[in-house]
């Protein structure tokens, strides 16, 4: 380790050099096209002998060079990037496991496939692309494009896809929208390199249901975005309600799992007309609902589940392993598809509006609210450290309850 800490501290000094030593260690008479030339013992020992020159003492099963191309040029299971005086180290040989990723250094290496992608934007951290990877072990992380660097970056990534991530930051995972159970997020730097590669099994995406019952009797957080399978046995009629202004489409649902235990979930947007879409043409089929990354909801004593914004995937009937065995566990006396009136949103009478906002609405801490990438209400309990006036800053303690909207 101590080892590979000083190469990694000689390979940044030596790129801050300005170049001119190449042009010392290049041969006069070397052609231009000897790039694209078979290469001999004897121009390798020359490039072996432009690194020693050029200050780099590698352990020498590294400087079996396979050949350069432009500023890139290879070792056995390394690849470098730079001049031959100054070359960057691009990737380390293996992959490094998502299960074992460490905010303590940036040089990971990991091959991963992108099984969730989308764009989001927020007041604070403007368009980000946000992303969920999963690893050849099943470990999943979710990852961020910050906007500064999504031009850089948005032409190489794509759902579905299979990439090696190279030199990244990781920073830890909060909030109330947590894509997956890992203790940190990754953040790609200008630094990061992502390459094409060989694609993950196919069978691995990460789908991984959860229990209804873990979420009627509350023992999953609310704060972690889960996996849902169920029939579709009960539906209501669209409504259109109107959210910050807009009018949006809502339907209310019910979900039964194997074990006959009954699901509510409400859908809003898009996914309201691929629901009703999926229910006219079902024939006598049965409707099969997949949601990913749903947002499990908590109202007084209720809980059900819903679709987090751009956040969520649903999918009725999908061409899936874990779909048809879902299938074919159901009992074969089919329960009929419920067409039912939607459950009103109105606080229940005998309390009042304000009453029910402050005991129910959830409580936040400000690292929270800061990190939260979706539209919600909140009540954030706080003390007031100071306030700027026009005669500078007055120091003020006081304790208040005041509630935020995000």
């Amino acid at each position: 380790m101590q080892q590979e800490a000083q190469l990694q501290e000689q390979l940044r000094e030596k790129q801050r050099l300005d170049g001119e030593e190449e042009e010392m260690l290049m041969d006069k008479d070397k052609e231009p096209t000897a790039m694209s030339q078979p290469r001999t013992s004897k121009s390798q020992g020359r490039e072996r002998i432009g690194l020693f020159r050029a200050g780099l003492k590698y352990p020498s099963a590294h400087l079996n060079l396979l050949g350069w191309v432009g500023s890139r040029f290879r070792t056995m299971g390394q690849t470098w990037i730079g001049s031959l005086s100054t070359p960057l180290l691009l990737s380390l040989p293996g992959f490094n496991s998502v299960a074992d990723l460490k905010p303590f250094k940036t040089m990971w290496r990991v091959k991963v496939s992108i099984v969730r992608l989308w764009k989001q934007y927020s007041a604070a951290g403007g368009l980000t692309i946000e992303m969920v990877l999963i690893d050849s072990n099943g470990d999943k992380i979710h990852a961020s494009v910050k906007k500064e660097l999504v031009n850089k970056f948005d032409h190489q990534l794509e759902q579905g896809k299979t990439l090696t991530f190279t030199n990244f930051s990781l920073n830890h995972s909060v909030g109330s929208y947590r894509t997956t159970n890992h203790l940190y997020k990754i953040s790609l730097l200008a630094t990061t390199h992502v390459r094409s590669c060989e694609a993950l099994p196919v069978g691995l995406n990460g789908f991984t249901p959860v229990n209804f019952q873990e979420v009627l009797d509350g023992s999953l957080n609310p704060d972690f975005l889960i996996d849902v399978i169920g029939h579709v046995v009960e539906v209501s009629h669209v409504e259109m309600i109107s959210v910050n202004g807009k009018e949006t489409q809502k339907i209310s649902l019910e979900l039964c799992d194997l074990a006959d235990v009954r699901l509510p979930m409400v859908l809003w947007g898009n996914f309201v007309s691929d629901v009703t879409n999926a229910i006219q043409l079902r024939g006598e089929g049965r409707v099969i609902l997949v949601l990913r990354f749903g947002k499990i909801k908590v109202w007084k004593e209720d809980r059900s589940v819903s679709n987090a914004y751009n956040v969520s995937d649903v999918q009725l009937n999908p061409n899936m392993a874990k779909v048809e065995a879902f299938r074919a566990m159901l009992p074969a006396d089919e329960l009929q598809l419920a067409i039912v009136e939607s459950k009103p949103l109105t606080v229940a009478s005998g309390v009042s509006v304000k009453d029910d906002f402050f005991i129910h609405t959830p409580r936040k801490t400000i690292a929270e609210m800061i990190e939260c990438c979706q539209v919600e209400k909140c009540i954030v309990m706080c003390t007031i450290s100071a306030i700027e006036t026009d005669m500078g800053i007055a120091s003020r303690s006081q304790s208040i309850q005041s509630p935020n909207s995000r």
